[in-house]
């Protein structure tokens, strides 16, 4: 099991402005800036926007997506009812991700050439606290949906449009729409500094978690 980083006893206090002038999504996004910048820097996430990309790659970010998900999101969604968040039976995009590797695994098999298996990271399971902190570690994963409009075009520019997609693609047009909802109810469920702290130690172990599956 991951553990909570050691770090962040004084995260509200790192935070150059009072809780009275700045939403728990904007803490939470200005203590994991850092965290964030590690994984964008990941070996997978420089080789997803990579003119060089092959499909054999962009199969084994898949296939490492699948792996934390497969460990992760069901424990994370679990600890969120529907007080506290309303819509979160439809939320997820796991469905799409086989989908994609499943049309990816029958596009290589086709190949003549088929490159050797990619080694898949040893992903250990992030332990979830409560549902403050599992609202953090959502934070992670529905933001990432933003970023993922801007790599689904990359990769139907790179091959063409008929690459398999669906998961970076999200909820499709309904994505910004989506991440609104997330973040006005994740601002009106974490409005004391105790509940904001959970979400950040929760964002930040999730930053960090994907960034040793990615590298």
């Amino acid at each position: 099991m991951l553990h909570q980083p050691q770090d962040i006893s004084d995260t509200i206090a790192s935070v150059t402005v009072s809780l009275e002038d700045i939403s728990a999504s904007k803490i939470v996004k200005q203590y994991t800036q850092d965290a964030h910048r590690g994984l964008e820097s990941t070996m997978c996430m420089r080789q997803l926007m990579s003119d060089s990309l092959t499909v054999p790659e962009y199969h084994n970010i898949l296939k490492r997506w699948n792996v934390w998900l497969s460990l992760n999101y069901t424990p994370i969604t679990n600890a969120l009812s529907e007080n506290n968040l309303p819509d979160i039976s439809e939320r997820g995009r796991q469905s799409h991700l086989h989908e994609d590797i499943n049309a990816l695994d029958h596009l290589i098999s086709c190949q003549v050439e088929q490159s050797p298996q990619a080694t898949m990271p040893k992903v250990e399971s992030i332990t979830i606290y409560n549902a403050d902190y599992a609202l953090g570690c959502l934070y992670v994963l529905e933001g990432s949906t933003l970023g993922a409009a801007l790599i689904t075009r990359h990769l139907r520019a790179h091959f063409d449009t008929g690459i398999p997609c669906r998961f970076y693609a999200s909820y499709g047009v309904n994505t910004p729409r989506m991440w609104h909802c997330f973040v006005e109810h994740f601002d009106s469920r974490l409005t004391s500094e105790k509940s904001i702290l959970e979400a950040c130690r929760g964002a930040k172990t999730t930053f960090e978690s994907l960034k040793h599956c990615f590298n």
